[in-house]
């Protein structure tokens, strides 16, 4: 009796390897996509909690008398920025100091549910006081200054666009 052998198809060493190339190449060509979408999308979420925590500042303003967040406050000459957390996440009086109950004194906000992080760098953290182009370091998540009531990421660089991070 006799066997007959029959050779199965299969790949060769050489298809194997054209195949992977061409998908090493394809990977190379899309990766970079999605890495470019996650940095858009940071962006997006920073600009929606600015936009967010600024109309927050003006519904502030228009219920104190046209008081910035923190422009009058006990301690001198700024609040701290847990302080400045404190006055959007929990009810204020007619000057903007912050409380946790809710009385006929204290009976504005809270503005926010919780204060947003920077999305671009992680920190929920707000550096309050005068600033300028040197102010932006990337140590706190945000810059605001109660005496303009501007309000900015603290982001060194430009965005996806070219836009620099204070220019915001």
């Amino acid at each position: 009796m006799h066997r007959i052998q029959t050779l199965r198809p299969a790949f060769t060493l050489v298809e194997l390897l054209i195949v992977i190339t061409i998908l090493g190449i394809l990977a190379a060509i899309v990766v970079p996509r999605f890495t470019s979408a996650s940095v858009q999308t940071k962006e997006n979420a920073m600009k929606e909690d600015l936009r967010r925590v600024r109309t927050q500042i003006e519904l502030f303003k228009a219920q104190h008398n046209g008081l910035n967040p923190g422009e009058f406050y006990p301690s001198a000459p700024a609040p701290s920025g847990g302080e400045f957390v404190m006055i959007f996440t929990r009810f204020t009086d007619v000057n903007g100091i912050p409380s946790m109950v809710k009385t006929e004194d204290y009976r504005f906000g809270p503005y926010l549910p919780s204060f947003p992080t920077n999305p671009m760098n992680g920190l929920s953290d707000v550096r309050v006081g005068a600033f300028d182009g040197e102010s932006f370091d990337g140590l706190t998540g945000w810059l605001y200054d109660p005496a303009t009531g501007r309000f900015a990421p603290n982001l060194v660089g430009e965005d996806s666009s070219g836009k620099r991070f204070r220019d915001y």
